[in-house]
């Protein structure tokens, strides 16, 4: 999107990161605003009292066409009642359409003009330019001199085999037709001899669990079995045998995700007090139900609250939500210095946590790193495994809140970084032992054994593990419902090999378990469970 020839007035759609585009009004900053950014424009949000500066790229004019676009999507609240503010305000301050004036405008009519008496370039048949300067004096009028008209270069086109009579070198369309059923056999027909052609079905989405398989003998695409919805007022039972008492302090929580969700469930059923946020704003609309409260922005939930917990997906989104626009250092800046918490519970590298720690230091605030180690299952039964360094006093605070999520909080050192080494060693233990256990199926169901057989002597023996055990039974009925995103375990991978790079440190097995699993995201298997490598060690 680039928008032009934006003025002071006009109606906008404004597109900041992190949220929907929404309906907005370019404006004259105000005397205290931050000094104004080149290609970037004042702009005011309706239905809130945000306005911030937003790149022209991500700025478009207003049209009634998009009231329409919307209304036939799902929206939340805040932005049905931005589009009715809107909607009033081009009611009553209706703008007439100015003529254009663009220097580019008026230079288009004189070039159209001018096109039609532009002639191809001529030159003499082999010829250079000096020896033409000589030669034409001599040359008679009468005497016809041979022109050739130099054509502009094309590259060349792949030559293709007419259907119908055979002829090579015609060139091939830009956009190819795709062959029917009912023209395939004349195809194969029209074929010269020296040229085989195998029919391969196309590339469909919407495929069938089980089609077909392909010529290259792997299985048939295993779809992902839908997640079934969070029933966020049931209280679990671990939960209930912990008897939580919720601290007094408010709680803030950015990001509801496949972990933020079961988090967010356990402090609210705990009894405390908890403002959300989310990019998705239809994502918060149960939580608000049940009690938690509303943030327009992370940093309304800041300001709202005095700990603030972030659990998002990877570096570079938790990085956006405190450096970027209405985000928790701007919302630090205008509480002042009053000691608000910050926990940062993405799993990240160790250079990003610092990086974000030394920020919320500098504006006055406390920081804790707590990346938790679990999965889906066990963020929504309270029982995950919390890392923490940083702020003691701070760990000592989120004390309630870490019972309520998780069994363990385990507190490693007040140096930031330790937190983030050792969950990401922890993801690459485990992300390598689920290769190697998906590995070892392979092989048995290569050698014609039993699975079921493999899995028995798996609990009788030393190797007995619950989580080995429950992913080998997932592997055994194809079932990869999402518990831990397989993209998310091999994030981790690569920024444990990254860390292990730095060190000078050799990592050749975490290497190969991590190209294990990007050829498991090559076969479409990002969102699936982390079980799903099986896919990719297979084939």
């Amino acid at each position: 999107m680039v928008a032009k020839n934006l003025e002071v007035g006009d109606l906008v759609w404004a597109k900041m990161k992190g949220f929907p585009a929404w309906p907005a009004r370019i404006i004259e900053p105000p005397a205290k605003a931050s000094k104004p950014k080149k290609a970037h424009h004042y702009v005011y949000f309706f239905g809130s009292d945000n306005h911030a500066w937003i790149m022209d790229d991500n700025i478009v004019p207003h049209t009634d066409s998009m009231l329409e676009e919307a209304s036939n999507k799902k929206r939340s609240p805040a932005l049905q009642h931005a589009i009715e503010a809107i909607m009033n305000y081009n009611k009553n301050n209706v703008k007439k359409d100015k003529p254009s004036t663009h220097k580019a405008d008026k230079a288009d009519g004189h070039v159209a003009k001018d096109s039609s008496k532009s002639k191809s370039p001529q030159i003499i048949n082999n010829v250079t330019k000096k020896r033409e300067n000589k030669v034409s004096k001599k040359i008679q009028p009468s005497k016809k001199v041979t022109v050739l008209k130099i054509n502009k270069k094309t590259p060349r086109k792949r030559p293709s085999f007419d259907e119908s009579n055979n002829n090579i070198g015609e060139p091939v369309s830009p956009k190819r037709n795709r062959v029917t059923n009912d023209d395939y056999s004349s195809l194969l027909n029209s074929v010269p001899p020296n040229v085989s052609y195998t029919h391969i079905p196309s590339y469909d989405d919407h495929v069938s669990a089980h089609p077909s398989p392909s010529i290259l003998g792997r299985p048939a695409y295993v779809e992902r079995q839908p997640t079934p919805p969070l029933d966020i007022e049931t209280i679990s039972e671990t939960l209930k045998t912990k008897h939580v008492t919720p601290t007094e302090k408010k709680v803030g929580f950015l990001g509801l995700g496949i972990m933020g969700r079961g988090i967010v469930k356990n402090l609210l059923n705990s009894g405390h007090h908890v403002t959300v946020w989310n990019r998705t704003p239809a994502k918060m609309e149960n939580f608000i139900r049940a009690g938690a409260h509303r943030g327009m922005t992370p940093a309304d939930v800041v300001i709202a609250s005095d700990i603030t917990f972030c659990c998002v997906s990877d570096p570079e989104a938790a990085k956006s939500l405190v450096f970027g626009n209405c985000g928790v250092l701007k919302a630090l800046e205008t509480c002042g210095d009053v000691g608000k918490g910050y926990v940062e519970m993405t799993s990240i590298d160790p250079d990003t946590s610092r990086e974000i720690a030394e920020a919320i230091s500098t504006n006055g605030g406390k920081y804790l790193e707590a990346p938790i180690n679990g999965s889906k299952k066990q963020a929504e039964e309270g029982t995950l495994f919390i890392l923490a360094a940083g702020d003691r006093a701070l760990f000592a605070d989120c004390e309630t809140c870490f019972h309520a999520m998780g069994n363990h909080a385990y507190y490693i050192s007040c140096e930031v970084g330790n937190g983030s080494k050792m969950n990401l060693i922890l993801s690459m233990l485990l992300g390598t032992t689920y290769a190697a256990l998906s590995e070892a199926m392979a092989l048995i169901e290569r050698a014609k054994l039993s699975q079921d057989d493999f899995l028995e002597i798996l609990t009788l023996g030393s190797l007995h593990c619950p989580a080995l055990i429950d992913k080998g039974h997932s592997i055994l009925v194809r079932n990869f419902s999402t518990n831990t995103p397989l993209k998310h375990m091999q994030k981790d991978l690569n920024l444990a090999l990254i860390m292990g790079n730095e060190l000078e440190q050799p990592m050749p097995i975490a290497a190969a378990t991590n190209e294990v699993y990007k050829h498991a995201k090559l076969l479409r298997y990002s969102d699936h469970d982390v079980c799903s490598v099986y896919m990719g060690a297979k084939y």
